[in-house]
Protein backbone atom coordinates (compact mmCIF):
# COMPACT_ATOMS: atom_id res chain seq x y z
CA UNK A 1 0.00 0.00 0.00
CA UNK A 2 2.88 2.60 0.97
CA UNK A 3 4.54 1.76 -2.35
CA UNK A 4 1.65 2.65 -4.55
CA UNK A 5 1.69 6.18 -3.21
CA UNK A 6 4.80 6.73 -3.61
CA UNK A 7 4.61 5.21 -7.45
CA UNK A 8 1.04 7.48 -7.43
CA UNK A 9 3.08 10.88 -6.51
CA UNK A 10 5.67 10.07 -8.85
CA UNK A 11 3.45 8.84 -11.92
CA UNK A 12 2.01 12.63 -10.69
CA UNK A 13 4.93 14.41 -10.95
CA UNK A 14 6.03 13.25 -14.36
CA UNK A 15 2.69 14.17 -15.85
CA UNK A 16 2.98 17.65 -13.92
CA UNK A 17 6.34 18.02 -15.48
CA UNK A 18 5.63 16.67 -19.19
CA UNK A 19 2.39 18.70 -18.84
CA UNK A 20 3.78 21.73 -18.09
CA UNK A 21 6.62 21.56 -21.29
CA UNK A 22 3.90 20.50 -23.39
CA UNK A 23 0.77 22.90 -22.26
CA UNK A 24 3.61 25.18 -22.66
CA UNK A 25 4.17 24.48 -26.10
CA UNK A 26 0.45 24.12 -26.86
CA UNK A 27 -1.47 26.63 -25.52
CA UNK A 28 0.99 29.74 -25.15
CA UNK A 29 1.39 30.11 -28.75
CA UNK A 30 -2.53 29.51 -29.52
CA UNK A 31 -3.61 32.13 -26.59
CA UNK A 32 -1.22 34.46 -26.36
CA UNK A 33 0.66 35.00 -29.91
CA UNK A 34 -1.31 34.18 -31.91
CA UNK A 35 -3.59 37.28 -32.12
CA UNK A 36 -0.62 39.59 -32.55
CA UNK A 37 0.77 38.21 -35.12
CA UNK A 38 -2.89 38.26 -36.99
CA UNK A 39 -3.04 42.02 -36.22
CA UNK A 40 0.92 42.29 -37.39
CA UNK A 41 0.15 40.36 -40.78
CA UNK A 42 -3.12 42.55 -41.31
CA UNK A 43 -1.24 45.45 -40.87
CA UNK A 44 1.85 44.91 -42.70
CA UNK A 45 -0.56 42.91 -45.37
CA UNK A 46 1.90 39.22 -45.39
CA UNK A 47 0.78 35.99 -46.48
CA UNK A 48 -1.43 33.86 -43.37
CA UNK A 49 0.40 31.04 -44.33
CA UNK A 50 3.53 32.05 -42.23
CA UNK A 51 1.45 32.44 -39.30
CA UNK A 52 -0.53 28.83 -39.93
CA UNK A 53 3.29 27.23 -40.34
CA UNK A 54 4.84 28.76 -38.04
CA UNK A 55 2.25 29.13 -35.08
CA UNK A 56 0.28 25.89 -35.80
CA UNK A 57 2.40 23.37 -36.02
CA UNK A 58 4.32 23.01 -32.97
CA UNK A 59 0.75 23.02 -30.85
CA UNK A 60 -0.15 20.41 -33.04
CA UNK A 61 3.17 18.15 -33.07
CA UNK A 62 3.12 18.51 -29.04
CA UNK A 63 -0.95 17.93 -28.88
CA UNK A 64 -0.13 14.59 -30.74
CA UNK A 65 2.70 13.69 -28.33
CA UNK A 66 0.56 14.62 -25.10
CA UNK A 67 -1.71 12.08 -26.53
CA UNK A 68 0.17 9.67 -27.56
CA UNK A 69 2.05 9.48 -23.64
CA UNK A 70 -2.16 9.50 -22.24
CA UNK A 71 -2.73 6.71 -24.51
CA UNK A 72 0.54 4.95 -22.95
CA UNK A 73 -0.22 5.62 -19.54
CA UNK A 74 -3.77 4.24 -19.78
CA UNK A 75 -2.68 1.24 -21.91
CA UNK A 76 0.50 -0.04 -20.27
CA UNK A 77 0.18 1.69 -16.36
CA UNK A 78 -4.01 1.67 -16.04
CA UNK A 79 -3.33 1.69 -12.37
CA UNK A 80 -2.15 5.06 -12.22
CA UNK A 81 -3.63 6.91 -15.37
CA UNK A 82 -5.59 9.06 -12.89
CA UNK A 83 -2.48 10.77 -11.34
CA UNK A 84 -1.11 10.88 -14.13
CA UNK A 85 -4.02 13.06 -15.64
CA UNK A 86 -4.60 14.89 -11.99
CA UNK A 87 -0.97 16.06 -12.71
CA UNK A 88 -1.97 17.19 -16.06
CA UNK A 89 -4.85 18.72 -15.37
CA UNK A 90 -2.94 21.22 -12.58
CA UNK A 91 -0.65 22.17 -14.86
CA UNK A 92 -2.94 22.97 -17.53
CA UNK A 93 -4.57 25.18 -15.19
CA UNK A 94 -1.07 26.97 -14.01
CA UNK A 95 -0.40 27.39 -17.51
CA UNK A 96 -3.51 29.19 -18.22
CA UNK A 97 -2.94 31.20 -15.65
CA UNK A 98 0.52 31.75 -16.46
CA UNK A 99 -0.85 32.97 -20.31
CA UNK A 100 -3.20 35.36 -18.50
CA UNK A 101 -0.06 36.93 -16.62
CA UNK A 102 2.04 36.52 -19.67
CA UNK A 103 5.53 38.00 -19.68
CA UNK A 104 5.48 40.91 -22.58
CA UNK A 105 9.26 40.80 -23.19
CA UNK A 106 8.95 36.90 -24.23
CA UNK A 107 6.12 38.32 -26.94
CA UNK A 108 7.70 40.37 -28.24
CA UNK A 109 11.09 38.62 -28.66
CA UNK A 110 8.51 35.89 -30.22
CA UNK A 111 6.78 38.50 -32.90
CA UNK A 112 10.69 39.88 -33.67
CA UNK A 113 11.43 36.00 -35.19
CA UNK A 114 8.35 36.09 -36.57
CA UNK A 115 8.99 39.39 -38.54
CA UNK A 116 12.38 38.15 -39.24
CA UNK A 117 11.11 34.85 -40.61
CA UNK A 118 8.43 37.31 -42.93
CA UNK A 119 11.57 39.08 -43.98
CA UNK A 120 13.64 35.78 -45.08
CA UNK A 121 9.97 33.82 -46.83
CA UNK A 122 8.92 37.66 -48.12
Amino acid sequence: MGEDIWVSVIVFLVGSIFGLIAFMQIVYPLFSLVPKVRRILRDEEQEKSILLSLLFFSPVVWTTVLLFSILLVVRYFPAYWKPYMLGLAFVLLFVFFFVHRRNEEVEDEMITKVKDRMKLTG
